[in-house]
């Protein structure tokens, strides 16, 4: 047997070093949470050392192209001065009216649409100046928007284009930025890709794990993807190497690496590369335990009591970890349900893949709890739902995401090269969960409630209104924290893959962080919404006289309505004043929408072409036949029902009741119920003492999270529904938020 003791005090000291490195990852007050900047760089969130990068979004890098560098385009951006080009030769695109084109590595101005009476758009990549009147694509986005095509078609899309792909911006972040090397190995590129002076995939790979073992950090997973899935093509020596950084991480102290922040089992990634590696090439492996009593109580975990000072088996150690932290986590956690999720997500992609049978088994039931999770709030491109700790610009702009382009066939491809663990893992997302989670294939009067209790909103639960077209979300109820930087309430409408959110507060700056007066407080969260939201489907009103009405756009436009917003005078994006007194109408494809700001409230309505009106004409005169107002106590709809604020709805009968779906606080762990038009028709998603049930369309999958079994008809992988849409899209919307 092989047994490495290493001391007390090292120990301790290793576990103090590398738990401070995390705890701005996971804890919360110490990082950004108190509004604090956080300018050590100790972590991929902040961009910091790791890449050098201003880093605001969920990568550790501000921005939304498709690299999630900052600026926009597929080639990224702003990577410094010596990071190469600041365009790809021959690109396009549009600087407010101006056409501008890459010529010498730099953007050159060539005509000025404005002097033209006319302005500039972006088509199938190319730019110039049209007409003032109907854009083709009026709702274009910077990145690539496929459509109809299974995960086949997309994982080898990806191959191609990432496959020989040496650009030197891989570089940019070493803990997220290095899941590229799976296309290079699965195109065989493997021995000598020296362009931008990268190197070989094992060159890059041994840079990846030097990274120091942080919260939020994928270099370990892909590391040991790489020695698992890849050994043929690397080099001998890049092995060796790769093996030895990481047993030199678990003799030194595996208990620090799991960040276990007050006995928390929130961040998974270095404890499941440690579980894997001595699983595979060392399960003898001891260590010397260095922190308080601790025990690891679980189903399935070993009962094990580790004191201080004693040694134990690395491989019980990690697999007692990771089952605690599969159940803290099934419990909720705010953390997990925010810009955590995706690197949560390729953790349990790797144990799927490589862990021991029951490892798998409970990978397999995670995954599919979490595709369940978050795409059951997808809708209209773009995940709803309120989230816990998340980057505000990375939240505005959807970044997290990641997974579900390349696993369900969602929304766009906006994080191509980041897509790895999910292109070379055998995990699928069921045939049942394909089913379940594409809204958009459903007829436009569907509808269900996506409905959750976890850390979001822990008191009560949080919810979205999900339909084809648009989701309105929300997080609390009666005993729902008073915390400001909670999420509340906001509205999304359906767009060609990018955000478009509307809300209203007293916060002026609430969508523009970068200029905020309060630094990081409000780049860790958008204060969306502000009093308990009184809801029924498609209507809702909140009793609160809110002077900032944010609509995050980017420069998209609606169809019809755009004239109502009012840029107000306090220099800040994004947030309006409605123009004048009464209701305002808005138009974004089949979605309208009605807004009315009153001395005591704000009410919206919301409806769908052909299901709620036939035509916008109808809707917009609709409020005034009905006399809808609202006020601090109720509102009056375009249809004629009264809702108040004590949840009571009169839906023009004379007899009021309780509002029916929504006033049910605390909400299970998890529950969807769904319906046609008037018509509930039950629950797709069921939650009882720790069992799921799903089904949808004859199939029927129950999960029991108590035994870590589950059952049923199409539980395991089916087909691939691919993704639905009209085109494919291109333009430059993220160049005016960095």
């Amino acid at each position: 047997m092989t047994r490495t003791r290493v001391s007390v005090l090292l120990s301790m000291l290793a576990c103090l070093c590398l738990v401070a490195c995390a705890d701005g990852q996971v804890g919360g007050s110490d990082a950004g949470e108190d509004g604090t900047a956080q300018d050590d760089g100790a972590g991929p969130e902040d961009g910091g050392s790791d890449g050098g990068l201003d880093g605001g979004g969920d990568e550790g890098l501000d921005g939304g192209g498709d690299e999630g560098l900052d600026g926009g385009g597929d080639e990224g951006g702003d990577l410094g001065a010596d990071s190469g080009p600041e365009c790809q030769e021959g690109a396009q695109r549009c600087s407010g009216d101006m056409v501008q084109a890459c010529a010498g590595g730099s953007w050159t101005d060539v005509e000025d649409c404005a002097a033209q009476d006319k302005r500039c758009a972006v088509l199938g990549g190319e730019a110039g100046c049209i007409d003032g009147g109907e854009d083709p694509f009026p709702h274009a986005c910077d990145y690539q928007y496929t459509h109809a095509r299974s995960f086949e078609e997309r994982r080898q899309t990806w191959i191609d284009r990432y496959g020989t792909a040496t650009d030197g911006r891989y570089q940019a972040n070493l803990c997220r930025g290095y899941t590229f090397l799976f296309a290079w190995f699965e195109h065989g590129l493997d021995s000598d890709p020296t362009a931008n002076g990268v190197g070989s995939a094992g060159e890059v790979l041994r840079s990846s794990i030097d990274v120091s073992v942080q919260a939020g950090c994928e270099a370990g997973l892909v590391a040991i993807r790489a020695l698992l899935q890849y050994a043929d093509v690397l080099g001998q020596d890049d092995i060796a190497y790769v093996k030895d950084k990481l047993r030199w991480r678990v003799e030194l102290a595996p208990e620090a690496a799991t960040a276990a922040i007050s006995g928390r089992a929130v961040q998974l990634e270095n404890t499941a590369d440690m579980y894997l590696y001595v699983l595979h090439f060392d399960p003898e492996l001891t260590f010397t335990f260095g922190r308080e009593d601790t025990t690891y109580s679980c189903r399935g975990c070993s009962g094990t009591t580790y004191s201080m000072g004693q040694d134990y088996p690395v491989l019980q150690y990690t697999r007692d970890f990771l089952y605690r932290g599969f159940e803290h986590l099934l419990a909720g956690d705010d953390e997990h349900d925010s810009n955590y999720t995706d690197i949560l997500i390729a953790t349990l992609l790797v144990l799927y893949d490589y862990g021991e049978a029951e490892m798998k088994n409970r990978a397999k039931m995670m995954l599919d709890f979490m595709m369940l999770e978050y795409g059951m709030e997808y809708s209209g491109n773009q995940k709803a739902g309120a989230q816990g700790r998340t980057r505000h610009s990375g939240f505005m702009k959807n970044n997290y995401d990641r997974y579900m382009y390349p696993l369900l066939g969602l929304g766009p491809d906006k994080h191509a090269g980041e897509h790895g663990q999910a292109y070379v893992s055998g995990y699928r997302p069921s045939q049942l969960i394909q089913e379940l989670v594409h809204v958009e294939r459903e007829p436009d009067d569907y509808w269900h409630y996506h409905k959750e209790r976890n850390g979001v909103a822990s008191a009560s639960g949080k919810w979205a209104y999900v339909t084809p077209h648009y989701a309105i979300s929300s997080a609390g109820g009666e005993a729902y924290s008073d915390d400001e930087r909670q999420p509340r309430w906001f509205v999304q409408l359906k767009t060609f893959g990018l955000s478009l959110k509307i809300w209203a507060n007293s916060e002026v700056y609430d969508a523009d962080y970068r200029n905020s007066p309060e630094g990081t407080i409000a780049a860790w969260r958008p204060r969306f919404g502000g009093n308990a939201m009184i809801q029924h489907r498609n209507v809702f009103f909140v009793n609160g006289a809110y002077d900032s009405l944010h609509v995050f756009r980017m420069d998209q436009n609606f169809d019809s309505g755009s004239d109502n917003l009012v840029s107000n005078d306090r220099g800040y994006r994004y947030d309006y004043n409605l123009g004048g007194s009464g209701w305002k109408f808005f138009r974004l494809g089949k979605t309208f929408m009605a807004i009315k700001q009153g001395p005591e409230c704000w009410a919206f309505e919301l409806a769908i072409e052909g299901v709620d009106y036939p035509d916008f004409a109808s809707f917009t005169q609709a409020f005034d036949a009905q006399g809808a107002y609202c006020n601090r106590r109720e509102f009056v709809t375009s249809k004629g029902w009264k809702i108040d604020r004590n949840y009571m709805i009169d839906f023009g009968d004379g007899t009021p009741q309780a509002i029916p779906l929504i006033r049910e606080f605390p909400f299970p762990r998890m529950e969807t119920i769904y319906g046609y038009g008037d018509e509930v028709r039950g629950n797709l998603v069921s939650w009882n003492n720790g069992r799921m049930t799903i089904e949808k369309n004859g199939l029927r999958c129950s999960y029991d999270f108590n035994d870590w079994t589950y059952s049923g008809s199409g539980c395991e992988g089916g087909q691939d529904l691919g993704s639905t849409g009209e085109a494919v899209y291109t333009g430059t919307c993220y160049e005016d938020y960095r």
